[in-house]
């Protein structure tokens, strides 16, 4: 093969041989067709969750609720003054443990009203999001640990269990106060609500996150 080839090749993407115009080398039109093809699967994806999103708002399926929707939800069975004070009480009580709107849900299910459908621990699933009612069976230790910025974290593992099965609630940081004051001990009774489900090494697992929160009965 001769030496000046890649220079010629180049030469006949940009100039044309023979007069007849440019001329693309595969590599070149390989590429457009899989830019192509990026463009439409991500097009397509797009249109997928928005769809989902869609569903979700449509049939009442999102996570996450504000006090102020579900004080819309409740409204026929307090009102609202009544409704702020308890979740300023709630709030201070506990400490800042739990946001105003988690404990929102804590009245809205004391209330009665069924915000979200109770489930059942033998159909968990990874990714989902759940309402539990739990008893505690086992607490392991408390273990503390540094964080890549250097803040301090401890992590506690929890043993509950329903009628159906066990499985592992883990608490973070501040939830895991309740432990070391004594107010979750084995035996205790838990409502836990927006808990994150995922499976891990240990089997299944609920998390608090961001939006989760419990209550102890």
């Amino acid at each position: 093969m001769e030496q000046g080839w890649p220079r010629r090749q180049a030469l006949h993407f940009s100039m044309g041989v023979g007069g007849h115009g440019p001329t693309m080398c595969p590599y070149f039109l390989l590429g457009m067709k899989l830019a192509t093809l990026m463009v439409l699967v991500t097009y397509k994806l797009h249109l997928f969750l928005d769809k989902c999103l869609s569903l979700s708002e449509a049939y009442g399926f999102r996570m996450y609720k504000t006090k102020d929707e579900l004080y819309e939800i409740i409204k026929d069975r307090i009102d609202r003054k009544d409704f702020e004070s308890k979740i300023a009480n709630r709030t201070e009580k506990y400490e800042g443990l739990l946001s105003p709107d988690a404990v929102a849900y804590l009245i809205a299910d004391e209330l009665g009203v069924n915000i979200a459908e109770t489930a059942h621990i033998s159909g968990l699933v990874h990714g989902d999001t759940a309402n539990l009612d739990v008893r505690v069976e086992e607490i392991g230790g408390v273990r503390e640990f540094k964080r890549k910025n250097g803040t301090k974290g401890q992590v506690i593992n929890i043993t509950i269990s329903d009628d159906t099965g066990q499985c592992r609630l883990t608490l973070w940081d501040k939830e895991v106060e309740y432990v070391r004051t004594g107010q979750i001990s084995p035996g205790s009774h838990l409502r836990i609500i927006n808990g994150y489900i995922k499976v891990t090494d240990f089997g299944m697992e609920v998390n608090l996150g961001r939006w989760g929160s419990f209550i102890v009965r």
